[in-house]
């Protein structure tokens, strides 16, 4: 019985690693929209900062599609150190990725709501910091935010 529970945690383990962003995305299926930091028109600390904190929407999504990985997507989400303009963005996330969990995991059936709340408002607030963002990140924000949104 060991041995069964054993080899389905390594098949699990395997479809997390073996996902990729793309195959994610296109199982939900979304537009995937990246970020170009190189055209951004906001200063290049926070252009860095949303390409780290974008990577890890990214690894929420392949854990939300394959249903298994939340624990260190939060764990890189709460270690992630972003300039203080953007900590309200980022807390936003993490909330909405703590849900997701909440309702994967757990099953709590409210926890869809809750992450889907959390990610309008940090599109939000992407908004009211950037308005001048070119077109294409624009987009970005909305499909990063959208794809990991189970609404």
């Amino acid at each position: 019985m060991r041995l069964v529970a054993l080899g389905a945690l390594v098949l699990l383990a395997r479809s997390v690693a073996a996902m990729s962003i793309d195959a994610a995305y296109a199982s939900i299926p979304h537009r995937r929209t990246v970020f170009d930091r190189g055209a951004a028109t906001m200063n290049a600390e926070e252009a860095d900062a949303l390409v780290r904190l974008f990577t890890l929407v990214d690894h929420a999504i392949v854990a939300r599609v394959v249903k298994s990985g939340h624990d260190g997507v939060l764990a890189d989400l709460r270690a992630l150190e972003l300039p203080e303009r953007l900590r309200r963005v980022h807390a936003l996330v993490t909330e909405a990725v703590v849900a997701e969990r909440a309702y994967i995991v757990d099953g709590e059936q409210a926890a869809v709501q809750t992450a889907s709340a959390r990610l309008h408002a940090a599109y939000a607030e992407l908004m009211r910091l950037y308005p001048g963002e070119n077109a294409h990140n624009r987009d970005a924000f909305y499909d990063y935010l959208c794809a990991l949104d189970f609404l």
